[in-house]
């Protein structure tokens, strides 16, 4: 198995995450395809043009977006910065439019690793006995965990690392398939139960797809996938995503998981950085200053759309204050940018001098504003209002007037995403600035505070590897047989074992045909440090 990028890192994807929708048939057969036909004839993909940057608003017209799920592009061009941000509409559209002891010892951390220019940010999980470990984004917006396999035959896997199913001994396999749209995006393959382990956690039987066809631009090295943050509401599949079987096990200290995300808007191309921090269990105040800011989540959002997603007060621009009452905003690690209901976005924009709507590859809903201007932009929450940095608002040049005036792409898009929708999509240009919390109890709520010194920190990104397994033999389980036993024929590693109060959960659930997943009782432990100003912090 090739290991590119050996890290136990975070990868904050900009536009790859999204809510699963059940692609049809006759689509997803071109779609995939496609891709198939591109990595035989290696093809290169067409790019937009600069023609017709600035264009009026038709009001009242419908927009369908097709997405292109390449991740953010390093904004080098005028291009590419209209790349991602069709992309990044798109993206949103399809994800949330289409649904109704010591420090040391209790500090589980993953460091996360930083692609590019912000474009995304990853983290390493380890699946199956022994552990195969993979780059993978951790994204607060979706409920499933894929992974390529090692029979994909997509282009975008001849460079990532392949889950082997047949090298796990604990590797659980059913018939069930398994698929989700992104937009044009897509993926395609086969229900697994697998030992996954991430930050120091193991849960025994976690459901993992198997992912054999993708689309193009689905997937971008050196990430192999994505492990969805969200509740189990949205998970395609129907399980209990990993980190919901810990809390609702009972086995995390602390029911909550923290980001903390770094800034690297210099960084060349093609750069891994230092990403910042990923803690799962443990609400860490070295991580962060001052107090945290909490905000419940309403009930239709837990339980029934299953979103991380919080009213939002109002948002400021200059000091001036557009009113967001009665709106929701999903806080989404998998999204770059901010999606914001198109009459919001106008009226933002419309306080911006010189501020112009943008053609981004013929869609509507994006600005862009002379680069030289001075903007003071900050959101409110739980009656506390934070600062986005103007670094974190600009998504690069997008255009250049006949008097030579630079563009800048506002991170604020319009996105109408419809009834049963959060009306807001607040991804990492916001929380690039903030040390956030996801908490399941005693009240699920989103928390924010201020980051430690004002900036990310970092951690090793060797910390929380799950240690190898026994062997045992694999087994098969049809989607008609009603897989109820507590561990199934997962194995884990020999240090670990199955806590008996977790093996009698009865609201955990695997997919179709898939035993249920189960937690370990015991926690891997590290001598955890963070990067604080250039020193090292135990």
């Amino acid at each position: 198995m090739r290991n590119f990028a050996a890290v136990a890192g975070l990868t904050a994807l900009s536009a790859l995450t999204a809510n699963s929708i059940v692609l049809p048939q006759s689509v997803g057969d071109q779609r995939f395809a496609a891709d198939e036909a591109a990595a035989a004839s290696s093809q290169n993909v067409k790019r937009s043009t600069n023609d017709g940057v600035f264009a009026k608003r038709n009001q009242g017209e419908s927009i369908r977006l097709e997405l292109n799920h390449s991740k953010r592009q390093p904004l080098d061009s005028m291009d590419k910065v209209k790349e991602f941000a069709a992309n990044q509409k798109a993206y949103v559209q399809q994800k949330y439019g289409k649904k109704k002891a010591s420090d040391a010892e209790k500090r589980q951390v993953a460091g996360l690793v930083d692609y590019g220019q912000d474009s995304f940010y990853f983290a390493q999980v380890a699946v199956g006995t022994p552990a195969q470990n993979f780059n993978i984004i951790l994204d607060t917006g979706s409920s499933d965990f894929w992974v390529t396999d090692a029979d994909c035959r997509s282009s975008q896997c001849a460079d990532v690392a392949l889950y082997n199913t047949g090298a796990s001994s604990s590797s659980v396999q059913s018939q069930t398939p398994f698929q989700i749209q992104y937009g044009s995006g897509a993926v395609r393959g086969t229900l697994y139960a697998d030992t996954v382990a991430l930050a120091g956690y193991t849960v025994f039987n976690t459901t993992v797809a198997g992912v054999t066809q993708l689309a193009t631009g689905t997937l971008r090295s050196p990430t192999s996938g994505i492990m969805g943050m969200g509740f189990e509401q949205l998970a395609t599949s129907g399980a209990t995503p990993f980190w919901e079987v810990l809390a609702k096990s009972g086995t995390l200290q602390t029911q909550a998981f923290t980001f903390q995300l770094q800034r690297n808007k210099m960084a060349s191309q093609d750069a891994l950085s230092s990403g910042g921090v990923f803690t799962l269990g443990e609400i860490d105040g070295n991580q962060y200053q001052g107090d945290i800011t909490y905000t419940n989540l309403p009930n239709s959002q837990r339980g029934r759309a299953g979103y991380w997603a919080i009213p939002l007060d109002n948002v400021q621009l200059n000091g001036n204050t557009i009113s967001t009452s009665g709106q929701l905003a999903a806080i989404d690690t998998g999204t770059t940018l901010i999606g914001a209901p198109e009459d919001i976005a106008d009226q933002f924009y419309s306080q911006i001098p010189n501020a112009q709507p943008v053609n981004v590859g013929g869609e509507q809903g994006y600005y862009a504003y002379p680069c030289d201007t001075n903007l003071n932009v900050a959101f409110t929450f739980g009656g506390k209002t934070w600062s986005i940095s103007s670094a974190d608002f600009s998504g690069g040049t997008v255009a250049q007037d006949r008097s030579g005036q630079n563009y800048c792409l506002g991170a604020i898009f319009g996105a109408n995403l419809g009834s049963g929708a959060p009306e807001w999509i607040v991804g990492d240009s916001f929380l690039k600035n903030v040390f956030s919390v996801y908490e399941y109890e005693p009240t699920p709520r989103v928390g924010f505070a201020e980051l430690k010194n004002g900036q990310a920190q970092n951690a090793p990104v060797s910390i929380g590897l799950v240690p190898s397994g026994t062997a045992a033999n694999r087994q098969q389980v049809s989607p008609a047989s009603s897989a109820t036993a507590s561990t199934g024929g997962g194995v884990g590693p020999p240090s670990l074992s199955v806590d008996s109060a977790a093996a009698t959960q009865t609201n955990i659930v695997g997919g179709s045909g898939l035993p249920n997943p189960v937690a370990a009782n015991a926690v891997a432990t590290a001598s955890v440090s963070t990067v604080r100003n250039g020193k090292e912090s135990v």
